[in-house]
């Protein structure tokens, strides 16, 4: 699969394995998904030949992005997954006893016809979330729904210019 440099997916994967998939993306038709439980991101891929649905490594996304003279970060997702590095192809396990969460549950909750209101937000874990749907210029957009008088438990939905990917923020309470 391939997909834009300018996606640092990473940027949203937990660095420690949990067993709940948030240490991977998970490939899963011509998406990547991505969540380290606080936020979600969703970007578009090209599929290549022999790329299947599955579990993608963090370390994967990310040599993927450093690799040299490409426009695009490329990935080979088969039975593993093969990055084309400076030092030559690196090759690493596919998880497959992962539990990913429900992505399209997540998205459709994000949505919906109640009002908005003020909401504070991790400034650090927003531009990651940025970086990792393809900002050039990290300017967000956010969208909240919620019920009137009831606060929010729904993702918060988060648009980037100029990019085709889609984020979630998931809501924090505050005391």
């Amino acid at each position: 699969m391939k997909f834009s440099k300018t996606h640092k997916i990473a940027n949203v994967l937990s660095t420690t394995a949990n067993g709940y998939g948030m240490e991977c993306a998970e490939l899963k038709g011509d998406r990547l998904y991505a969540t380290n439980g606080r936020a979600m991101v969703v970007i578009p891929v090209d599929l290549d030949e022999g790329d299947v649905d599955g579990a993608v490594p963090r370390q994967a996304l990310v040599e993927a992005v450093k690799a040299p003279a490409k426009a695009s970060a490329s990935v080979r997702a088969n039975g593993s997954v093969i990055v084309d590095t400076k030092s030559g192809p690196l090759t690493m396990p596919r998880p497959d006893d992962l539990n990913f969460p429900n992505w399209d549950l997540i998205k459709s909750e994000a949505s919906g016809d109640e009002i908005t209101f003020k909401i504070g937000i991790n400034a650090k874990l927003l531009l990651d979330l940025a970086k990792a749907m393809g900002s050039t210029d990290s300017v967000v957009t956010l969208t909240v729904h919620a019920k009137e008088g009831s606060g929010t438990t729904k993702p918060i939905a988060v648009d980037v210019r100029g990019s085709d990917a889609s984020g979630f923020v998931m809501p924090v309470f505050m005391r």
